[in-house]
């Protein structure tokens, strides 16, 4: 339906996505009850809600989403989307009641007090930054965003759809199995580095992905390319908590948020950047040039991190 404005309608979803996290994630820190003090306490009550709604829908949107453009078009598939988004925040405008207090609503909002704050965002990150074990982590974290948005987000798709001759209703399938490998794996991966340690985990993690993403170009059927996806989701289901816990683990109650703030903009800066940087390297020069050079990043870092870091 944009055909000559995809980017501006892009723009316009990734505006619109960001937004409503920013509020969805204000708002349940503001109905959240938990002290505090009690970090971790309040971070389940304001975290939990939102990654079992995405864990959810990253389940089904992708085998829905396949189905439907199947069967009613890509066209239709996109307005159903649109119609019920529009549903969902008409539904939330009417039932979910105002947290923001009075005498904070309609204040003017100027870019020198926009400035202000970021400015003061900055300086809150800098020592972070100057923190080596954090900045390493950060650093992982980014290209692991990197690599998932270049070679499995990108990447992938086009190459099953034009190569492999994949439906969309089996592409979106093969993406709700691995958010499904997601789901039901985290908690293990979770008390594992718990038990033994951040680095236990991210260590084979990081050489399970780099080598997914260094084989994607050499898979020629559906069922390679399965299993291909299948050892992906493991390898992301095993590193996805781990980096997270290792910045709450190396921060303290004053900078935690910020640690975690810093971390998360991190991994969106990768997000924004691998499927840009990995589409150009695959149309200018090959696939492989693009996948291999995703896994090299990949590996470099994740052995940076464990060689370079502490515990």
């Amino acid at each position: 339906m944009s055909t000559k404005k995809k980017k501006n309608c892009r723009f316009v979803v990734g505006v619109g996505s960001s937004i409503a996290m920013a509020g969805s994630q204000s708002y349940l820190a503001d109905i959240s009850t938990g002290a505090i003090f009690f970090f971790f306490t309040k971070i389940k009550k304001i975290k939990g809600p939102t990654q079992i709604g995405f864990a959810a829908g990253m389940a089904l949107g992708p085998a829905l989403g396949g189905l439907l453009a199947d069967t009613v078009g890509i066209r239709n598939c996109f307005l159903a989307v649109g119609a019920t988004i529009s549903g969902v925040v008409v539904n939330h405008y009417i039932m979910c009641p105002e947290t923001l207090p009075k005498t904070e609503q309609g204040r003017k909002i100027t870019w020198s007090g926009i400035g202000g704050e970021f400015k003061d965002t900055l300086n809150k990150w800098k020592p972070l930054w100057n923190t080596k074990d954090i900045r390493y982590a950060i650093y992982l974290h980014s290209v692991f965003w990197f690599t998932s948005s270049g070679c499995m987000f990108t990447l992938m798709p086009l190459y099953a759809t034009n190569s492999l001759h994949m439906s969309l209703s089996s592409l979106g399938s093969l993406f709700a199995g691995v958010a499904l490998i997601n789901v039901f794996g985290s908690q293990p991966m979770a008390w594992i580095s718990d038990k033994f340690g951040r680095k236990i985990v991210i260590g084979p993690s990081i050489l399970i992905l780099s080598s997914a993403a260094f084989l994607l170009p050499y898979v020629h059927t559906t069922q390679q390319l399965t299993a291909l996806a299948v050892w992906w989701g493991i390898g992301s289901t095993m590193f996805q908590s781990a980096p997270m816990a290792y910045i709450s683990d190396r921060s303290n109650a004053q900078n935690r948020s910020q640690a975690l703030a810093i971390l998360r903009s991190g991994g969106d800066f990768g997000l924004m950047l691998g499927s840009s940087v990995c589409a150009g390297l695959a149309q200018w020069y090959d696939m492989r040039i693009a996948t291999t050079f995703a896994a090299l990043c990949l590996l470099s870092s994740g052995f940076n991190f464990v060689w370079r870091t502490k515990y």
